[in-house]
């Protein structure tokens, strides 16, 4: 074969595989020595394949790839070649070549590299020495069984030149073994700096999971694009695991970016009770050259102790209410059920739990103490300065408590009794909130004192001034409303819904074994609770119980002011003076509306015979009335005369057919939700859900 065609094969080797629009990877750039023994094979229709029978070849081969060159393979050989001759004699030839390459990642692991050089050969033939130059091109395909050894298999075709014609051409069937010294140690050179990691606060620990605790800088100081980058956090101590804190699909040569930092703590922060340091570790995985790399930073950590917060964030407080606790639930449960169950049963629930609660609280012994190295009133200046908040568990062992500990303490008893809580803020002060079960329109008519609520959307709220809890639950109602008053006025005041606060700061109980606190004996919280819920309907009813019997002394013969005052007293549950009133005002004249307000609050005294005549005189009065049967209905099955409750509500259906649906269990047979077992059953759920839904009549 002629000099041009062999140097033609060698160009369009490379311009196939140099020239492919495919050839997008690198190998790594480096140095690095590939070892190839192969057999040689004279090339069949030439005259090489006369004169010559199947040899050996040897390359030792030095490529270079240069940083920023993916594709590009500069190489220099020494090359051997034993090449028996068909007279018996044997050529070898020993020579120096150098020349260019490509290289192409088909995967991650394997490679296909094409190649040619040129250069000049020594030899002797037949005890005589002389030189050729020569070319040799070629393609390999090559395993990579680490970033820096492969294994390769691949064919060359060489020619060594005469001066008339070639002395021998042929192919070369091989096997490679090769190592790139530039990746046996190999660094990342992705920099991780500027980190920042705010102090940690082990309340928070379910916070960090979404919310940044600092962040960190990395750059890309690669000599190409870096992919699939992986950013990872992790703290041995506290965490089970790192956590993925962000992921770039391509960061470009030199490129930065600034990334936040998460961490998914476990339990175990909750254990400490000193603030403290630990390691953290910053890892940035991704694949260079498409191969993984990795690059990893450590940064000292710093830890507070559980009951740490800073008031940058007054929500953060919510984080304490821990009402899943069980010693919280069992105190809770106790005194709400008692306060549910101990009559005043037409008043709102929320509002009598929430009584017997903090005066629960005042007898079981909780004091207000200020502490003194961390008062409230200082340090909410200062959002960055950290405050020292007890969980509920701690306030309940220790009997005291700042006004955010005994906030913290009456939010988790009132949210474990079903009683929805806001903390409520004024500059240097925090107390609290309880929701009402009735909506504000509601609680605007039935409070004679409605600014002492506060209305947020569809609630109306009371609030508590919980240090005040020597003194009962009415004056910290008035202490609450006027704090809250006097702080709006200055356009300083802060409401933060405890459910609201719980989507961001999620609550967390002590990792600690249950402790049983004993709530007050039950005779002696029935007393107080008694007590409290007395003076807050005397304060309620009394003003507008004199209005109204002044009214009623003015005009003698008018029946309606007596009338309403029996309701007013109905309302507040003051059964024996709504009674007297509601007797009062018949005599001065017979109407519907105080027969059914008598039958009413009658049946609430559990008298149902007086319930069922005063039904009568109503339904007398006006025939027909929905209202009058209702009570008919309800007053003659609570008797058990089921033939009696039978035959009204037959009459009720006719006139209002809705309500006599709300009244199926009178029927013979029927059976409504709840449905009771006898009689006196029938009696005592009837008395406390009679409360709730009967409409007084004014």
């Amino acid at each position: 074969m002629p000099r041009a065609p062999a140097l033609a094969v060698a160009a369009a080797v490379l311009l196939a595989v140099g020239g492919s629009p495919s050839l997008t990877a690198q190998d790594g750039s480096g140095f690095s020595l590939t070892l190839d023994p192969a057999l040689a094979l004279p090339l069949a229709g030439s005259a090489s394949e006369e004169r010559f029978e199947m040899g050996a070849l040897a390359s030792l081969n030095a490529d270079y790839v240069p940083p920023g060159s993916p594709f590009l393979v500069l190489g220099g050989s020494i090359d051997y070649a034993l090449l028996p001759g068909q007279s018996g004699e044997s050529i070898q030839l020993i020579g120096l070549g150098a020349g260019p390459g490509a290289r192409l990642r088909i995967l991650p692991s394997l490679a296909a590299t094409a190649w040619a050089r040129g250069g000049y050969a020594f030899g002797t033939f037949a005890g005589e020495g002389g030189g050729s130059p020569y070319a040799r091109a070629g393609a390999e395909l090559g395993l990579y069984l680490t970033p820096s050894f492969r294994l390769g298999l691949g064919a060359e075709y060489r020619q060594y030149f005469a001066a008339s014609e070639p002395l021998y051409q042929g192919l070369g069937l091989k096997l490679a073994a090769g190592f790139n010294f530039s990746q046996a140690n190999r660094r990342s050179k992705v920099e991780i700096r500027d980190i920042i990691l705010l102090p940690i606060f082990p309340v928070f620990y379910k916070y960090y999971d979404a919310n940044s605790l600092g962040s960190v800088r990395i750059r890309n100081g690669e000599e190409g694009p870096i992919r699939d980058v992986r950013v990872s956090f992790f703290v041995k101590q506290y965490m089970d695991a790192p956590k993925e804190c962000a992921a770039i699909a391509e960061l470009r040569k030199g490129e930065e970016r600034e990334l936040p930092l998460y961490a998914l703590f476990s339990r175990s922060i909750l254990s400490i009770l000193e603030p403290t340091k630990a390691q953290a570790e910053i890892r940035v995985s991704y694949r260079y050259a498409e191969r993984p790399a990795e690059a990893g930073a450590a940064a000292a950590l710093s830890l507070n102790h559980r009951n740490a917060m800073s008031w940058d964030d007054d929500r953060k407080i919510a984080s304490f209410a821990t009402m899943n606790d069980p010693s919280v639930m069992r105190f809770a449960k106790q005194i709400a059920g008692l306060a549910r169950a101990s009559g005043w049963q037409s008043l709102d629930v929320s509002l009598r739990q929430a009584a017997g609660l903090f005066e629960g609280l005042g007898l079981y012994g909780l004091r207000y103490v200020v502490d003194p190295n961390t008062p409230h009133a200082e340090l909410a200046k200062d959002g960055s300065a950290v405050d020292y908040l007890q969980f509920p568990l701690q306030t309940l062992e220790f009997r005291a408590g700042d006004c955010d500990d005994l906030s913290i303490l009456m939010s988790a008893l009132l949210e474990a009794s079903g009683v929805e809580t806001a903390y409520l803020t004024a500059p240097g002060h925090i107390y609290l909130a309880f929701a009402l079960e009735m909506p504000p329109a509601q609680a605007r008519g039935f409070f004679s004192r409605p600014e002492d609520l506060i209305m947020r959307g569809d609630k109306a709220w009371v609030p508590l001034e919980i240090t005040a809890l020597e003194e009962g639950f009415l004056r910290a109602w008035q202490l609450g409303a006027r704090e809250w008053r006097e702080a709006q006025a200055a356009s300083a005041a802060g409401f933060w819904p405890t459910h609201e606060a719980w989507k961001l700061y999620e609550p967390v109980a002590l990792a600690a074994g249950e402790s049983l606190f004993e709530p007050p004996r039950s005779s002696e919280l029935l007393a107080r609770y008694q007590g409290a819920m007395a003076a807050f309907v005397e304060r309620e009813t009394g003003p507008r119980a004199e209005r109204l019997q002044a009214e009623a002394a003015a005009s003698r013969k008018d029946p309606r002011p007596l009338n309403k005052l029996g309701v007013l007293y109905a309302r507040y549950c003051v059964y024996d003076k709504a009674e007297a009133s509601f007797r009062a005002s018949l005599k001065a004249a017979e109407t519907e509306p105080a027969w059914l307000n008598l039958g009413g609050v009658l049946s609430l005294k559990a008298d149902y015979k007086g319930a069922l005549a005063a039904y009568k005189s109503a339904y007398r009065l006006v025939q027909g009335s929905p209202k009058a049967l209702e009570g008919l209905v309800r007053s003659a099955y609570e008797l058990d005369d089921r033939d009696a409750a039978s035959r009204w509500l037959e009459e009720l259906a006719r006139v209002d057919r809705g309500a006599a649906e709300r009244h199926a269990y009178a029927r013979p047979g029927g059976q409504a939700v709840g449905a009771r077992a006898g009689p006196a059953a029938g009696i005592r759920a009837s008395a406390s859900a009679g409360a709730a839904s009967l409409q007084w009549e004014e």
